[in-house]
């Protein structure tokens, strides 16, 4: 772009004053200065990774990592030390229901300030009821689920696995037991890690007009020469 002005300063023998010429040098630097401000960078795709290292065993998660983009429901930390699967000695369990067991009708739900496009969670210490995840958008419409199915046929704490979710609109998350072979089979989950779109930068109107009077004023520099 500046061979191109300064071609058209050669062809109309503009060039012939010095100053003249390191003006509109100057003026095209202006330019390409409000036309980099207007270019938006391209979309970054952010994962964040939660561990409930934080948390103290009992404390109810609600708004623990609010300031991270998410709100838990049901859920409270649980210790979690020697579990197979298990990313440190904190997890989370569910907190509502017949003995805290996160079923269908009370699951751990975590919702989400803004759409996420893919979500992971480790289940651990999956017995025989097995270990679920739903994905809602913003209209409560499930849009994907993935499920852990054990081949266990009593409880202990060996088996896990990772669990994951991939949509468009991700605005909600639900994870419970979807078997009831045992009515004290419980579960933990940890390292829950999203995935979402940071919004596209809008050129401020400030470097738009930056770039509109400059256009103007080497227009204007180009009739006087």
């Amino acid at each position: 772009m500046s061979i191109f002005f300064r071609n058209l300063r050669y062809r109309h023998g503009s060039c012939s004053d010095w100053r003249n010429s390191r003006g509109l040098e100057m003026l095209e630097r202006i330019i390409f200065s409000a036309f980099a401000l207007c270019v938006a960078a391209p979309a970054a795709a952010v994962t964040v990774d939660i561990d409930f290292e934080g948390g103290t065993e009992g404390q109810d998660v609600g708004t623990f990592y609010a300031g991270q983009g998410v709100v838990f429901s049901g859920a409270e930390f649980d210790a979690s030390p020697g579990q197979p699967g298990a990313d440190g000695l904190m997890a989370i369990t569910g907190n509502a229901g017949t003995f805290g067991l996160p079923k269908q009708n009370t699951p751990i739900t975590i919702d989400f300030d803004f759409a996420v496009d893919s979500v992971s969670v480790v289940a651990l210490d999956v017995g025989t009821n097995d270990a679920r995840i739903d994905a809602f958008d913003i209209d409560d419409n499930l849009i994907d689920f993935d499920v852990f199915v054990s081949t266990n046929t009593v409880n202990d704490d060996f088996s896990f696995s990772t669990l994951t979710v991939t949509a468009a609109g991700i605005r909600s998350i639900e994870l419970y037991q979807p078997s009831n072979d045992s009515g004290t089979d419980g579960i933990n989950f940890d390292t829950l890690s999203f995935t979402f779109v940071e919004a596209t930068p809008v050129p401020a109107p400030g470097a738009l007009g930056l770039l509109g009077l400059g256009a103007l004023a080497l227009g204007f520099r180009r009739r006087r020469g």
